[in-house]
């Protein structure tokens, strides 16, 4: 088998089993669940494979800054862990930042080599994420709505954002099954009962479709926006199960005179951005959050429900500007490459696109939810944005080529 096959086939199957969410967590494993086990031989895995590549300096350029918050969290760990417990936590937390930017890397490289590898990759991610979606909607079936029969409802929500992003820029480029799959997933979402992640999906509607060519094309635009707030605002109001699920449980705070349900995310915000400031620079080391929440609060799980705020405390100021400007990089990055495709009609612009809104979505799930240690979610956007810059760093070389055969012919 060729290496460049052993590669995209770890891509597909990394995709593959991240399409069953948090389902592996259930099974026990030598000191961690299977999904911690499955999370560090995803991040070692593909490291393996990037550095077996041997042109490290030119991989590496692909994600500096993500690269270098890494190490600083390796070195971090290190010094600050207190426990092996503390150690394995914080290192399976790594390990998911480590898999997205390996992954990512590797995704990058296949694509920019092999645009077979572009249609194999895409094709199985279209895959999962129907698969997925069909696989909780048979949950929802036998379980009711926010059912965990087969996976968690909001490790379910998280993952699948990124297949409404994938069939939102599918629907816009004018491919089979976009609209269809798009609204499905809308639907079982909903039903999962997870609501940032819903908020989220139908945010990228509109954003799809952005186009500012025409007055015709703002006028779309505001009318979809209209008819998605109609739509959500009928459901707020006159299904109650959902209703119920933003403003009865849990704490409560006032948005606008509403009273909004926050699920006890007010009570430890505060102190962990107090312990955060006994250490603002370099932070406590990572998952040193988890000590923090259970102090206040032990049936989360040790998740502070921010993950801007987990890592400002797990890696201070200068970790925290490392994946900020890291990570909005690639936001602009994937936003340039899709302009750029979809002002000349390319197919690409499509790949383009769902990496932009998959990365868009994370960045407002970070807000208030766990995703940056969710290795199902994080994996497959990192193979999403590689595929990105992958098509167009083979897109740069073809036009390299092509430039330089025109030179030789008239010289």
């Amino acid at each position: 088998m060729r290496r460049t096959n052993v590669f995209t086939n770890l891509i597909i199957l990394a995709i593959f089993l991240s399409g069953f969410a948090d389902a592996f967590r259930r099974f026990p494993s030598i000191m961690i669940s299977l999904q911690g086990l499955l999370t560090i031989l995803a991040a070692i895995s593909s490291w393996f494979l990037i550095l077996a590549q041997g042109r490290i300096s030119k991989l590496v350029s692909t994600a500096p800054l993500l690269i270098a918050f890494i190490v600083i969290g390796l070195i971090n760990l290190v010094f600050s862990s207190s426990t092996t417990a503390n150690f394995i936590a914080g290192f399976q937390n790594l390990s998911v930042y480590m898999a997205f930017v390996g992954f990512l890397i590797l995704a990058t490289s296949e694509s920019s080599k092999n645009l077979d590898a572009v249609r194999q990759i895409g094709g199985a991610l279209s895959f999962t994420f129907k698969m997925s979606a069909v696989l909780y909607g048979f949950s929802i079936l036998v379980g009711g709505p926010q059912s965990a029969l087969i996976m968690g409802p909001r490790s379910f929500a998280l993952f699948i954002i990124l297949g409404s992003a994938w069939f939102l820029s599918l629907w816009r480029c004018r491919m089979t099954g976009g609209l269809f799959w798009f609204f499905y997933i809308e639907l079982v979402l909903a039903l999962s009962f997870s609501r940032m992640a819903t908020v989220i999906s139908i945010l990228l509607f509109p954003i799809s479709q952005a186009s500012f060519k025409s007055p015709k094309d703002i006028a779309r635009i505001f009318g979809m926006v209209a008819l998605i707030s109609i739509i959500a605002w009928g459901a707020f109001t006159y299904i109650e199960p959902i209703r119920n699920r933003f403003t009865s449980q849990g704490d409560s705070a006032q948005i606008a005179g509403i009273k909004v349900n926050t699920s006890g995310r007010a009570e430890f915000w505060e102190p962990i951005y107090t312990s955060a400031m006994e250490s603002p620079l370099f932070g406590k080391g990572a998952g040193s959050v988890a000590e923090v929440v259970l102090s206040v609060n032990r049936t989360t799980g040790g998740h502070p429900h921010n993950d801007y705020l987990r890592i400002f405390h797990d890696f201070g100021i200068l970790g925290f500007m490392l994946w900020i400007f890291g990570y909005f990089g690639l936001v602009l990055k994937t936003l340039r490459n899709w302009l750029r495709a979809d002002e000349k009609g390319e197919r690409a612009a499509q790949v383009h696109l769902a990496a932009f809104l998959a990365l868009l979505a994370i960045a407002l799930a970070m807000l208030t939810d766990n995703v940056i240690v969710y290795v199902f979610s994080m994996t497959p956007l990192g193979v999403l944005v590689g595929l990105s810059l992958g098509v167009r760093k083979h897109k740069a070389k073809r036009a390299k080529l092509v430039k330089t055969r025109a030179q030789e012919i008239y010289t």
